[in-house]
Formats: C-alpha cells, sequence, structure tokens
C-alpha cells in the first residue's frame, strides 16, 4: 500500500560493471538540485570472481530496494539519520526509552511500537523501508489505523 517508488526520485538501477582490475556497482539518481542524472559508484574489488560478483548482487539488490522506496544518496548527505531503517530507529527508541523510563511506561511505549511495527508490515513496509519514506501520507494512514482501534485510548 505504502512504501513503494515515490515518483518525485527518479533513478537508474544498479549495474555492475566487471571489465578490467576495478570492479564497481554504479547507479544513477536524478539530482534535485541540477535535475541531471548523477552516476554513483560503490567498489567491489576484494575477493576471487565469484566473491566479487556475490557481493555486488547483494549490494544491487540493496540498493534497489532503498532506491525503490524513496532513498536517495542526496537525502542521505543532507540528513543521515533520515537513511535509517524504520525498524531500526524503533530499535534504537526503546534502547534510550528502556535506560530513562519506569517500567510501566517502558510497557506502554512498547504495545504501541508493537502495533506500529505490525501496521507497517502490514502495509508493505520492509526491514530496508527508511525513515525517509515514511511520509505525511504514510503518518495520516497509521493515524486513521488507530482511529478504528477499540483497544486504544484516544489520550
Amino acid at each position: 500500500m505504502f512504501f513503494r517508488a515515490r515518483p518525485h526520485v527518479d533513478f537508474k538501477p544498479p549495474k555492475l560493471h566487471a571489465s578490467g582490475p576495478e570492479w564497481y556497482v554504479y547507479y544513477s539518481v536524478r539530482s534535485p538540485e541540477t535535475g541531471k542524472f548523477r552516476r554513483f559508484r560503490v567498489k567491489v574489488n576484494r575477493g576471487s570472481q565469484k566473491e566479487r560478483r556475490a557481493a555486488a548482487r547483494e549490494i544491487m539488490e540493496a540498493l534497489a530496494e532503498k532506491l525503490a522506496v524513496g532513498w536517495t544518496p542526496f537525502v542521505e548527505n543532507a540528513t543521515p539519520l533520515a537513511t535509517t531503517s524504520l525498524t531500526g530507529a524503533l530499535d534504537a527508541f526503546e534502547k534510550v526509552k528502556t535506560k530513562e523510563m519506569r517500567d510501566q511506561s517502558l510497557a506502554t511505549y512498547r504495545s504501541y511500537m508493537r502495533v506500529f511495527r505490525r501496521w507497517l508490515e502490514e502495509n508493505g513496509a520492509t526491514e530496508a523501508t527508511t525513515c525517509v519514506s515514511f511520509d505525511d501520507q504514510s503518518a495520516a494512514a497509521f493515524m486513521d489505523h488507530l482511529e478504528g482501534r477499540e483497544d486504544i485510548s484516544p489520550r
């Protein structure tokens, strides 16, 4: 439902350059400043050819998934935490709250996070879904979901 490719993120999918001594995965993303495509490279120079191909395949799959949900290297450079996965951000939040809250308050936070995680999963979020892909449309849909639940008070 949500967390699909954003129309404002224009990119060319990752490909492997495997000729010569230097191997790399390259992809292009349209720059929001210039409107032109800018190429990015991720080097894959270690190991045997088989190991390089396996590593390149993993990199290409991860990049393709991140690009498809709206990630761009331009956002990562401007706001590095925006590219953190939603589940990673929730885990970090819980870790911080564990140190500073009483048990009852922590149990309440965990309950709400469980509801949020379940909603994310039901709406197509994956482990690779980044914080930047959770936009105002997603937030409004989650709030509508909460409003319809009997077990959550409006406080």
